[in-house]
C-alpha cells in the first residue's frame, strides 16, 4: 500500500499536468507554447534551427521535445513529453522539500496558468531543480557542469546566471572549478560542432547574440510572476 500511495501521487501529477497543458495552453494570453511546439515540430521534420526557421534562443529544449514527435507530430505528444518532465521535476522537488512542493505547484499555476507555459523558460526551471538536487545529493561536479551547459543551450540568457552561481560558489576550489568547467564544455563543444556541420554558426550568432538586442527593443511588458 505504501508504494501504491507513493507512485499514485506521481500518476496524479502526470495526469494533472497533461490536462492543464493540453486544455489551457491558449488561456494564458501567450503564443509562446505554440511557438515552442513549432520549433520541436520543425526539428522533427529535419529542419535546421537558424537556417530553416528563426529563434533567438539556444535550441536544446526544442531538440529534446522533438524526440516525442518522431512518430507523431500531434501537439498532444509534445504535451505528453512535458508532462513526463514536469512529473520528474516534482519527483526531485519532493526529495528536496517534501510536501512543501505543492507550494511550488501553486506558484506555477498563479496567476491563472500564466507561468506554467511549456517553453524553454519552464524547461530552465526544471533544469534548475535538477541542479539543486545534484548539489544536495550527488556532488558529481562533472555532471553538474554538464547540466549547466545544457541550461545555457536551453536559454542562454537564463543559463548564464546558473553558470555564474554554479562557479562562483567554488571560486576558491580550483579542482572543483576545473571539473565543472570540463562538464560544461562538453555539451557546448558538441553544439559548436553541430553549428559548424550544418553551416549555421553565423546565423546562430546573428539571431541568438546580436538579434537579442533587437528583440528586447520590442519587449515593454514586465511580468512580476516571471521575476
Amino acid at each position: 500500500m505504501k508504494y501504491i500511495k507513493k507512485w499514485s501521487k506521481y500518476l496524479f501529477l502526470f495526469c494533472f499536468f497533461f490536462l492543464v497543458l493540453s486544455l489551457f495552453s491558449f488561456y494564458n494570453h501567450s503564443y509562446d507554447s505554440f511557438w515552442n511546439y513549432s520549433f520541436s515540430y520543425a526539428i522533427a521534420r529535419g529542419e535546421i534551427p537558424y537556417l530553416d526557421f528563426n529563434t533567438v534562443s539556444t535550441p536544446f529544449c526544442a531538440f529534446f521535445f522533438s524526440l516525442f514527435l518522431i512518430f507523431s507530430k500531434h501537439y498532444l505528444w509534445y504535451v505528453f513529453g512535458w508532462s513526463l518532465v514536469l512529473t520528474f521535476t516534482f519527483y526531485l522537488l519532493f526529495q528536496l522539500i517534501h510536501h512543501r512542493s505543492f507550494i511550488i505547484l501553486f506558484l506555477l499555476l498563479f496567476p491563472f496558468l500564466h507561468t506554467i507555459i511549456p517553453t524553454y523558460n519552464l524547461f530552465c526551471f526544471c533544469l534548475y531543480i535538477l541542479l539543486l538536487y545534484l548539489e544536495k545529493y550527488h556532488k558529481n561536479h562533472y555532471l553538474i557542469g554538464f547540466v549547466l551547459g545544457l541550461s545555457v543551450l536551453t536559454k542562454q540568457t537564463i543559463g548564464m546566471f546558473f553558470v555564474i552561481a554554479g562557479f562562483l560558489y567554488y571560486i576558491k576550489d580550483l579542482e572543483v572549478l576545473m571539473k565543472r568547467l570540463l562538464g560544461f564544455l562538453i555539451p557546448c563543444f558538441l553544439f559548436f560542432l553541430y553549428l559548424l556541420f550544418t553551416h549555421s554558426l553565423m546565423a546562430f550568432l546573428d539571431l541568438c547574440l546580436l538579434g537579442l538586442f533587437d528583440f528586447f527593443k520590442f519587449i515593454f511588458i514586465f511580468l512580476l510572476c516571471y521575476f
